[in-house]
């Protein structure tokens, strides 16, 4: 996994939530 995919992730999961 890049790290890069795990920030956009979990920028992704705090807009949503």
């Amino acid at each position: 996994m890049n790290s890069h995919m795990v920030l956009m992730l979990a920028k992704v999961s705090a807009v949503e939530v």
